[in-house]
């Protein structure tokens, strides 16, 4: 009975560790400032998770790339992109399946420099020939 006992408490802390999502890949997608105009651009990231850790670099696109790190937390996604100088955007953003979607803090010089909406689909993985 303690074996059957020991083997389901084991099932079920294997089931909660993996229900955290795994961001890990290639993102795109379009970022909205709610500053201004409204202006978008496009988004472009990139994701290395390793447990609930997140790295990885964001921007408009695969030529200018800013580092990020965040963390994952079951379908939720925290994450801070450090921009040139003293400038940041902290993501919070909602998982579901292969898009994600949420709102970015600006930070300029330690204030609140307004706010951005950012939507994000995972690109398919690149198949080897």
């Amino acid at each position: 009975m303690k074996t059957i006992a020991m083997v389901l408490c084991a099932t079920l802390f294997l089931a909660a560790t993996g229900l955290a999502a795994d961001v890990s890949g290639t993102w795109t997608g379009t970022l909205t400032f709610e500053v201004g105009n409204g202006e978008s651009e496009s988004a472009f990231v990139t994701f290395r998770q390793e447990g609930d850790k997140v790295t990885g670099s964001a921007g408009p696109n695969q030529q200018q790339l800013f580092p990020l790190t965040g963390a994952v937390k079951d379908d939720r996604l925290s994450f801070e992109v450090k921009r040139a100088g003293d400038r940041s955007i902290r993501f919070e953003l909602q998982i579901t399946g292969d898009q994600m979607s949420g709102r970015g803090q600006l930070v300029r010089d330690g204030q609140s420099a307004g706010t951005a909406v950012l939507t994000l689909k995972r690109e398919p993985a690149k198949t080897q020939n």
